[in-house]
């Protein structure tokens, strides 16, 4: 299972607090954090699945997914159960190419990495669309484009994963390299 915190943790009156914000009415609910949840939210990385989480940290996450605080996401899921939402909280700036992907900034000053892929994501961020819905029109330009089906055939069959697979991991690896950084927040999507 992969499980990806929403929202953003600060400190609060001199306690860990987590705070999810809906991104259609701008509505911000905040919950304290156990030292428990303190230690638990900063250390799920959203691309593991093989996390072997104790009964206690299980009910934790379970009560935190009813909350909005984490998504709960069962491996090799399709993009349509990526539904949370991610949201610009900063202006962000183009910094520099690299070799694997792009370097942006942020008025925050708080640098991130993202691949080829990543940065097509986070192109298509709007704070109203959930990341599933992204991905999907991510996907659907890229096999409209001659160049990226040609790259696409080439590469991503050497992994043993089709398309929507490489962007769901893509998607992942977008909210690992925005984890913990206020330019981009993932908020939960509200109920279909």
């Amino acid at each position: 299972m992969h499980v990806v915190p929403l929202g953003h943790v600060s400190e609060s009156a001199g306690a860990p607090t987590v705070t999810i914000r809906d991104p259609l009415t701008e509505e911000a609910r905040s919950y304290a954090l156990s030292p428990p949840l303190a230690n638990l939210i900063p250390s799920l990385d959203p691309r593991e699945t093989d996390r072997a989480f104790t009964d206690e940290e299980s009910r934790l996450l379970e009560g935190m997914a009813r909350l909005g605080v984490v998504a709960l996401i069962e491996d090799h899921a399709p993009l349509t159960a990526l539904r949370f939402i991610p949201v610009t909280r900063a202006d962000v700036r183009f910094d520099a190419a690299l070799d694997g992907g792009f370097r942006f900034d942020s008025d925050l000053h708080r640098p991130f990495e993202l691949s080829e892929y990543g940065t097509r994501l986070l192109e298509k961020v709007d704070g109203r669309t959930d990341m599933g819905a992204i991905a999907e029109e991510v996907r659907r330009e890229a096999l409209a484009d001659e160049g990226d089906r040609a790259e696409i055939e080439e590469h991503v069959p050497t992994t043993g994963h089709g398309v929507e697979e490489f962007l769901v991991d893509e998607a992942y690896r977008f909210v690992d390299a925005l984890r913990g950084n206020p330019t981009v927040t993932f908020e939960p999507a509200p109920a279909p």
